[in-house]
């Protein structure tokens, strides 16, 4: 996620980021990662396990750029 301070109040936007920053470390990498993979096997099961079952779909077809984007 990525946020930048438009216009406002700069010590509100600063507190958030560092309340956001927080709960991020809290919640850890290793669950978000674990629902990400979820999520594509759940989208990979629906479109079907065989890329011969439909066209091409880059966004949604398995290792397609969805997929790429998660990664990074």
């Amino acid at each position: 996620m990525d946020a930048r301070l438009l216009a406002g109040d700069a010590d509100l936007f600063a507190d958030f980021e560092r309340q956001y920053d927080a709960a991020c470390e809290q919640a850890g990498a290793a669950s978000f990662i674990l629902g990400k993979q979820a999520e594509r096997t759940e989208r990979h099961r629906r479109f079907g396990e065989s890329a011969f079952l439909v066209e091409p779909n880059i966004k949604e077809g398995r290792g397609g750029q969805r997929d790429l984007q998660t990664l990074y």
